[in-house]
């Protein structure tokens, strides 16, 4: 496990969001509005209060302000700040992932249970038009997902998430749309930040305890505990989680990229 911190020499601002790669490649908006890359810094033309920020892909990104004042609370723009596309996402989002062209959305039970919206699905996902093209729950009838812990990338084409209150893992095709669950080992109960590495996944902060990694070998169905002293992680992509402070980002790697 190898851990490098990195700072984002802010002076008389702070890290509101922020998301990084495995790589180090981040996007961060700050206290003053501003949206910080590896090799870029604007102010933004909008405010966002309680912003959620991903790229999308080379020439856009998605800010999600999770705020259940706005109806339409999330904004694809360009790099200028432009607002290109508003739609709406949902609020009391747990995670986001980008991938395969879609926008995928998982949500905490404030969410499921709550106000009308995409978040009563449980987990959701959008293209890049801010259409919805999937929502969980109306397509399964599965109810017992009412707060969805942790969400990931898995392979090239699938997402998995986990939750309670059955603590079962959901795999989810992105292209099919199919989803398969699984029964999951008790070693992880209740872990809130989730990554994978081939047929690996890793879970993080468990119900007993708050800091130790446990590798899942979803095929072998194998459980390897990995110790540590970190806690309140993010999980991001190839095996590796992230925290940040106000001013740093630090970046965990299970595995060597």
């Amino acid at each position: 496990m190898t851990t490098q911190r990195i700072n984002l020499e802010l002076k008389q601002e702070n890290i509101k969001n922020i998301y990084t790669d495995s790589y180090g490649k981040f996007i961060a908006i700050t206290s003053q509005n501003n949206l910080i890359g590896n090799d870029f810094k604007f102010e933004l033309k909008n405010e966002f209060h309680f912003p959620i920020v991903r790229y999308l892909n080379n020439e856009n990104l998605l800010i999600i302000d999770d705020n259940d004042q706005i109806t339409n609370n999330a904004f694809i723009l360009d790099f200028e700040g432009n607002i290109i596309k508003k739609f709406n996402a949902g609020i009391r989002i747990q995670d986001v992932i980008i991938t395969k062209n879609k926008i995928v959305i998982s949500y905490f039970d404030e969410g499921i249970l709550g106000k009308n919206g995409p978040n009563n699905e449980g987990l959701t996902v959008f293209n890049f038009n801010g259409e919805l093209r999937y929502g969980y729950k109306s397509s399964t009838g599965d109810n017992n997902l009412i707060d969805c812990y942790c969400l990931t990338n898995f392979g090239n084409k699938k997402v998995v998430f986990y939750g309670y209150t059955d603590f079962k893992l959901h795999e989810l095709n992105l292209e099919t749309y199919e989803v398969t669950s699984y029964e999951t080992p008790k070693e992880f109960l209740g872990a809130t930040s989730i990554s994978s590495k081939n047929d690996n996944l890793i879970f993080h902060s468990s119900y007993e305890d708050k800091t130790s990694f446990y590798i899942w070998n979803l095929h072998a169905n194998e459980v390897e505990k990995i110790e540590s002293e970190e806690k309140k992680l993010i999980g991001t992509d190839n095996g590796s989680f992230f925290k940040f402070d106000k001013k740093h980002f630090t970046l965990i790697k299970l595995y060597q990229n």
